[in-house]
């Protein structure tokens, strides 16, 4: 990593990612990263059928497995709140445990405009563990951006597949 990158990324993440390449010309909110051209996905799912490669059962032992995101979006819906809910109950059972939110992107777009984006997802699922009640403290995140695709390919099938947060429970 260079030394300018941190900075560019911190200038990215300060200005809700508006100076980021690859943007729309205008967006509703102007908080959120600003969009890369391309179609919008919205679907937020988890099941094997529409993420190829991915499990439920996660990356391994103490992995509880992995929430997904549309295109160019931090939103969680539907079954990733359902998923995060799980995730929160394990966390409120074992006060001990702690849980680190992975938040990965597809290959489209720039290196930091991915990392950030990737940091707003893992981001959003640790608000909404925080929300359910679970202490800060507990829940650590980091962005991979594209670096760590679960599937290779240069699809939709694939870009869907490494849009998401991976959440690794760490167990006493």
């Amino acid at each position: 990593m260079t030394r300018t990158r941190p900075i560019v990324l911190a200038l990215c993440l300060a200005a809700g990612a508006t100076g980021c390449a690859h943007k729309q010309a205008a967006h509703a909110d102007a908080t959120a990263l600003q969009r890369p051209q391309g179609p919008l996905v919205a679907s937020t799912t988890r099941t094997a059928d529409a993420h190829p490669g991915a499990s439920d059962d996660g990356n391994g032992p103490g992995t509880p497995g992995s929430v997904f995101f549309g295109y160019d979006d931090a939103t969680l819906l539907g079954p990733a709140l359902a998923d995060l809910d799980k995730v929160g109950h394990r966390l409120q059972a074992d006060p001990r445990a702690t849980l680190r939110v992975e938040g990965n992107c597809d290959e489209r777009g720039t290196t930091e405009y991915n990392v950030a984006l990737g940091a707003h997802r893992a981001e959003a699922a640790r608000r909404y563990l925080t929300r359910l009640g679970i202490d800060p403290r507990r829940v650590s995140t980091v962005s991979y951006g594209a670096e760590r695709p679960r599937n290779p390919g240069h699809d939709e099938a694939a870009w869907s597949a490494n849009r998401r947060d991976d959440l690794v429970l760490k167990l006493p």
